[in-house]
């Protein structure tokens, strides 16, 4: 993962040391005005929770059998021609005059595009289709290597042929969802932001594992608790136990950071370390981070988090 916001990000580093989630593809931009609900309940992957008013998604990603997936606002064609615009102005790797490879039909009615989506090695490709559903435009996106194109593509097409609109079963989408077999490989990260809390975020993210990492990873953040860093600052525990989210336990962590030169601040961890090939029992990681006079708004949005989450309901086609 990335480096956490702004608090201890060292120490944060540890606790996710090894994790493989994924930030959102270059590829695929985020449309904000299909992040909307009005009672902020959201369904993102195989769960579904609420947060208190004044909490906005910053982004959004989701992808199953590693097909990037998202339902945009605005007509096809648009979205089409936008984005092989954006395609044309990729720069080649070395050996090739173009990021653009070919342009084609997937299937009736779903353009699609193969380009080379490294400026640095010529093995890699990348394959994005659209297709004009009710709620939008369902747009999806895969990475490969050259000589394997045949295979992203049916992935894809299995992606296309599994949505469903106004279904917020299966692997929700916000704005419908695929209605298949639980995948080996999801992914799903959503952000927000509460223009109340100016700096304040929180953020869920899931990913299914293979084989759980059990190791405990708050043992760098205890060792270094109550420790005076280079700059002055010193990382207290507030909080460090047990606690389970949709039934699921995980391990819970709240610090607070003072002295330095930093303002002090507060962050709110938990993790589960998922269940293998359990597509409804990812790795799930919550986190929140603001600063510390904001700890009692950011306390009430982690606790509705928690009494909220709730697995999205497989459904049959």
């Amino acid at each position: 993962m990335a480096a956490w916001n702004k608090l201890l990000p060292l120490l944060a580093g540890l606790l996710l040391a090894g994790g493989s989630l994924a930030q959102s593809p270059a590829h695929l931009s985020v449309d904000h005005s299909a992040m909307t609900s009005p009672d902020n309940s959201w369904c993102i992957g195989r769960f579904r929770f609420s947060l208190p008013p004044g909490w906005r998604p910053t982004g959004r990603k989701q992808s199953i059998y590693r097909v990037d997936v998202q339902v945009r606002s605005g007509g096809a064609e648009a979205l089409w021609q936008e984005r092989l615009a954006k395609v044309r102005q990729l720069a080649p790797p070395p050996g090739a005059t173009a990021a653009l490879i070919r342009t084609f039909e997937l299937e009736r009615g779903v353009p699609a595009v193969w380009y080379r989506s490294s400026d640095v090695f010529t093995h890699i490709i990348s394959l994005e289709a659209l297709k004009p559903v009710p709620e939008g435009t369902l747009m999806l996106a895969r990475e490969a290597v050259v000589g394997k194109e045949a295979a992203a593509e049916q992935l894809v097409k299995n992606v296309v042929r599994a949505y469903a609109p106004d279904q917020r079963q299966g692997f929700c989408l916000e704005r419908g969802a695929i209605v298949t077999e639980p995948g080996q490989n999801e992914e799903t990260r959503i952000s927000f932001d509460n223009p109340s809390l100016p700096g304040a975020s929180l953020s869920l993210d899931t990913h299914t594992v293979r084989q759980p990492d059990l190791a405990d990873r708050g043992a760098g953040i205890r060792e270094q608790a109550g420790k005076t860093g280079a700059d002055g600052e010193q990382v207290a525990i507030r909080r460090d136990s047990v606690r389970k989210a949709a039934n699921l336990e995980g391990r819970e962590m709240l610090l607070s950071q003072s002295g330095g030169k930093r303002a002090p601040s507060v962050q709110f961890l938990w993790r589960y370390a998922g269940s293998a090939l359990r597509a409804d029992q990812p790795e799930i990681i919550f986190e929140a981070t603001g600063d510390a006079g904001q700890g009692r708004a950011l306390g009430e949005a982690w606790e509705m988090l928690f009494g909220s989450l709730r697995p999205v309901p497989l459904a049959s086609r």
